[in-house]
């Protein structure tokens, strides 16, 4: 009994001990918490989080916008269904070309950036509904106007899409002449040093036969003189 108490006061002293020694260390380390200034969560106007601004371009804009083409044109390769192929004329000295699209006029809400310096692209993925469409050269960071637009409806491997302003391409036939026309004469232009007369033409006449062919002739014979002929030739 007394040695299980000893040790119950042991631990008592032990644990009183212990707690004056610590509470100078844990008093200081409140002390230095509290003078540090916490970082604010989120944003805050007094720190400065742009990196010192938005990234500036250095390269030049193209000078012009490329011209976009008929979208599944009759005279150009067409694409499979639920797809619209592009085609454009490509900007000298483009890097790249983006490719915009809506489903009303100037309102592209889908994209397709940077597809490289090509002249065509396929629009995949498409529910037969209205679409518009622009290109866009780039030149390194730097962006062109928007193109004109066109808009397309996917109608499968057989083409049938139509936009803004566009005629079908159809045979026409070239009306022939209904009569020969004659044609125009015109006269040879004058040379000078030259005399407009016109030389004398000689009429061709016959040379006279001075001893002309005249037939004699032919004397009546007899009945005998015929007969005696026939004998004796």
């Amino acid at each position: 009994m007394r040695t299980g108490r000893r040790k119950i006061n042991i631990m008592k002293k032990f644990s009183l001990l212990t707690g004056v020694l610590a509470t100078p260390v844990i008093f200081s380390l409140v002390v230095f918490v509290a003078s540090v200034s916490a970082e604010p969560y989120g944003w805050s106007p007094d720190v400065d989080n742009s990196w010192k601004g938005p990234p500036t371009c250095t390269d030049a804009k193209p000078d012009k916008a490329p011209i976009l083409l008929q979208p599944n044109h009759p005279l150009l390769p067409k694409g499979k269904k639920g797809e619209i192929r592009l085609f454009w004329h490509k900007v000298p000295g483009a890097t790249g070309y983006n490719v915009y699209y809506g489903l009303s006029p100037r309102n592209y809400i889908f994209s397709a950036v940077n597809i490289g310096d090509t002249d065509n692209f396929t629009v995949g993925h498409l529910n037969g509904r209205r679409y518009y469409f622009a290109v866009q050269a780039v030149k390194g960071c730097a962006a062109s106007d928007l193109s004109n637009e066109w808009w397309g409806v996917s109608g499968g491997g057989t083409g049938g899409v139509q936009g803004t302003g566009f005629t079908p391409v159809r045979k026409t036939i070239v009306p022939q002449p209904t009569a020969a026309e004659e044609p125009e004469v015109t006269e040879a232009p004058a040379v000078q040093g030259t005399s407009e007369e016109v030389p004398p033409v000689e009429q061709y006449q016959a040379p006279e036969n001075p001893k002309p062919f005249v037939p004699t002739p032919t004397p009546k014979l007899s009945f005998w003189q015929r007969l005696l002929r026939i004998f004796f030739k």
